[in-house]
């Protein structure tokens, strides 16, 4: 019994220390592989993303090392997937003109700030991360009080915006408008404080603009509307246009152009908006009646085109008050039938005047040359029968008695000139007047036969030629009359041009006169020159040349020019060619 007991215990001691043997092989086996792979995630967990564990030992540890091995794989892909997301998130925003940021609940840390910072703020990302309160100091003084009410009701209601306006350090002045999120942690706390900054200033200037723009429109005297073009209600009206109606505006735009405009019809309207809509005709301009809340109505013109904004159409409408203006235009045209009646009854009153005047000239001129007659007749009948008995003296006084009554018959003969002139139908033609100043000269050569006259090259004008050579025989008479007691008369005829037109004129060196007496020279019954018995003859010369000329061209008169020698008068008459 006892050796049968001690030879099953030593079998038992046997297989009890085989069994330990085989447990402590099985043991280090196992333990070494997941010892290794313990090592390889906390070195991938340091940082070293290359490091993967020995897929080895046991089938099920093997198994473990190479799903270990697959998440390792897939952790390096998103994270560089992450870094990816991050650059075009950064240049996104960089062109955006944004800037993404996230603070500690407390403002206290930055825990992201993206590289926009730069191009917004004018500060580097690690500049906000350095100083967390740096987006505070870089708001203008005057916005922080009404940023720290915003940022107060951000904190309780978990979102919200503020705009406030950002001193650069280049001194540049930016808007900014900023939207809070607050991100949510575990057990409801809040993680973080998440900001979107968005650069506005182009915005707020924008609006600025168009601030300015509606205050100038407000203050336009020009009634101003904007209406929809499918719907006809209106959607603005400035106060001008509120105060020429009469209405408000929460009862004007209940109403559509055809209420204010009782000429035109709803079809009327529409087609007038059609025609701009399909661009027909870039506006539309009319003149037609307003009528007031009160049922009054005023004139008014229309000037109505379309623009799109947000994708639909409107009419824009500038109205203008024309109240004045036709009474003004009544005015006118009251004063102008008044002037036409002044006009005939002037012209009848002219014509009448006229007509006396002739009829005055014709029986001054035939009741005067009859005593003239009968005087020069008796004066050469006396000198004639009696020139025996009468001694000098008597003779000279009956021939200077016969000269009077030519003298005065020449008058006459130039009353009846003036009475004549621009009475009758001018003949135009071209006139030759080189050729005709020589005959004229030829013909009154005899008045001075030593004078020297040099006739220039001259144009030819379009004129009356009976007129042109009573104006030219007058004022060659006058040049060969008033130059005859000159010691070497000279007399020149010609031409120049002044802004391109011809002025023909008749120069001499004979008697002058004082230049502040010039304008008489031209005067109807009236001289410049003192009466003298060295020239006989009536000094009719200049003024009836003006009244010829006036009816032919225009004349300036005549000119006195100082120079070497005698005084040198010229008489010009100026635009012949202008086919007067």
């Amino acid at each position: 019994m006892i050796e049968s007991a001690l030879t099953h215990g030593a079998y038992g001691l046997g297989v009890l220390a085989l069994v330990l043997v085989l447990a402590f092989a099985v043991g280090r086996r196992i333990s070494a592989p997941i010892s290794a792979l313990a090592r390889a995630s906390h070195a991938f967990g340091e940082g070293k993303q290359d490091v993967r564990a020995t897929v080895s030992g046991a089938r099920e540890v093997a198994e473990v090392a190479a799903q270990l091995n697959s998440m390792f794989s897939i952790l390096v892909a998103r994270e560089r997937t992450l870094v990816e997301t991050q650059e075009m998130l950064d240049i996104l925003l960089d062109s955006m003109d944004r800037v993404l940021w996230s603070f500690t609940p407390d403002m206290s840390t930055v825990l992201f700030a993206s590289e926009s910072t730069r191009k917004v703020f004018g500060h580097d990302s690690s500049a906000f991360r350095a100083n967390p309160g740096l987006w505070l100091e870089l708001m203008h003084p005057d916005d922080r009080k009404l940023v720290e009410a915003t940022a107060d009701r951000i904190a309780l209601s978990g979102t919200g915006a503020m705009e406030y306006r950002v001193l650069r350090p280049d001194g540049e002045t930016r808007w900014v408008e900023v939207r809070w999120r607050h991100a949510a942690g575990g057990q409801g706390k809040t993680a973080r404080m998440d900001g979107l900054v968005t650069d506005i200033t182009e915005r707020k200037q924008t609006e600025e603009e168009n601030r300015q723009l509606l205050s100038i429109i407000e203050q336009s005297l020009n009634e101003i509307y904007v209406f929809d073009a499918a719907t006809l209600s209106y959607e603005y009206a400035n106060s001008s246009a509120l105060h020429n109606l009469g209405y408000a505006f929460r009862h004007l735009r209940l109403l559509t152009p055809v209420d204010l405009m009782p000429q035109f019809t709803e079809g009327t309207v529409v087609g007038m908006v059609n025609q701009l809509l399909h661009r027909e005709k870039p506006q539309q301009v009319f003149e037609t009646t307003h009528r007031r809340a009160d049922g009054s109505e005023y004139p008014v013109e229309v000037h109505l085109q379309t623009v799109e904004r947000e994708g639909r159409w409107k009419c824009l409408a500038v109205v203008i008050d024309i109240s004045e203006r036709q009474h003004a235009h009544t005015e006118i045209i009251k004063l102008a039938n008044s002037l036409e009646r002044r006009v005939a009854d002037r012209t009848t009153e002219l014509a009448r005047a006229n007509a006396e005047l002739e009829s005055f000239v014709y029986s001054i001129s035939h009741d005067l040359r009859t005593p003239l007659r009968a005087i020069n007749g008796y004066a050469h009948i006396l000198a004639e029968d009696l020139k025996e008995r009468l001694d000098p003296g008597a003779l000279a006084m009956l021939q200077r008695i016969a000269q009077g009554a030519v003298r005065m018959g020449e008058l006459i003969d130039d009353l009846l000139t003036f009475s004549r002139v621009g009475r009758g139908d001018l003949s135009l033609m071209q006139v030759d007047m080189e050729a005709m100043a020589r005959a004229i000269v030829e013909e009154l050569r005899h008045e001075n036969p030593q004078a020297q006259v040099s006739i220039q090259d001259m144009p030819k004008p379009v004129a009356d030629p009976k007129l042109l050579r009573q104006v030219m025989l007058n004022l060659i008479g006058n040049a060969l009359k008033f130059s005859s007691r000159q010691a070497e008369a000279r007399i020149e005829i010609g031409s120049i041009s002044e802004d391109g037109k011809p002025m023909y004129f008749v120069r001499d060196n004979g008697a002058g006169f004082d230049s502040a007496h010039a304008s008489k020279a031209v005067r109807r019954f009236s001289s410049a020159c003192t009466r003298s018995p060295n020239f006989p003859a009536p000094a009719w010369g200049w003024p009836s040349s003006s009244a010829l000329s006036s009816a032919t061209t225009a004349m300036s008169g005549p000119r006195q020019h100082r120079g070497r020698g005698p005084r040198s008068i010229s008489h010009c008459l100026e635009n012949l060619s202008d086919g007067l």
